[in-house]
């Protein structure tokens, strides 16, 4: 059973323990989050944090949360720190790090601003319940609307967290978001929040995430359990 057991984590192929990303890494670990459960009925509605909560999923990102001093020491401006949130690939769980994180931040009493960039496979407004042709990024960076303000809606039950949708999705993401109108939004929009958080397209597998590398502060990277390949 040992030689089995060995064996089968030799010829592993997929990450499982935090050993398997310090090892190979000098990326910081930020923090585990657990698992939420599954809704068999509605597959996009997550598990979302709670203002008041004592649940592990509630309290794990209160511990990222507190982590949070290392990306302010690493802003490139003043005003609001701009955190992009990806992956290597889809179903990793960016968007749902994404909401969860905005809402423990505005918990908190922080103003913040959450947008969907992954203007490939847009989750973050199926899971927020936004209609997915309404006007969002995509209308702005096309210049169907001059306004960024004329996008941004509030969230329902929570009165300093702001949403810019993804809008429809366009034929050409990549180059919207390599658009000089994205990253002088970005910079015009730290004046007005404490936080921006960037759900972006994921690395591996379309250039969009590190497109938006080049405007954020830093990039936190969402590795799953048993799913995101070890190379």
């Amino acid at each position: 059973p040992v030689g089995i057991i060995l064996l089968m984590n030799i010829f592993r192929e997929k990450i499982l323990f935090e050993k398997d990303i310090v090892d190979r890494t000098n990326i910081p670990l930020l923090g585990i989050i657990p698992t939420g459960s599954k809704n068999k009925k509605s597959p996009l509605k997550i598990n979302v944090v709670t203002h008041s909560g004592r649940d592990p999923l509630t309290e794990s990102f209160r511990m990222l949360r507190s982590k949070l001093d290392y990306f302010s020491n690493n802003q490139k401006k003043a005003g609001a720190a701009i955190l992009q949130i990806s992956s290597s690939g889809s179903w990793e769980g960016k968007s749902f790090i994404s909401i969860n994180m905005a809402l423990s931040l505005a918990y908190m009493g922080k103003k913040v601003l959450l947008i969907g960039a992954d203007l490939y496979k847009p989750t973050l407004s199926e899971y927020l319940e936004i209609d997915l042709e309404a006007n969002g990024l995509s209308t702005y960076l096309e210049e169907k609307i001059e306004d960024i303000h004329e996008v941004i809606i509030s969230h329902k039950e929570t009165s300093n967290l702001d949403i810019i949708p993804t809008g429809p999705i366009p034929h050409d993401p990549g180059e919207l978001l390599s658009h000089s109108l994205m990253k002088e939004t970005l910079n015009n929009l730290r004046d007005e929040y404490d936080y921006i958080i960037v759900d972006s397209p994921p690395f591996v597998v379309v250039s969009g995430g590190f497109i938006i590398s080049n405007y954020v502060d830093c990039t936190l990277y969402v590795v799953r359990s048993n799913y995101t390949r070890l190379s």
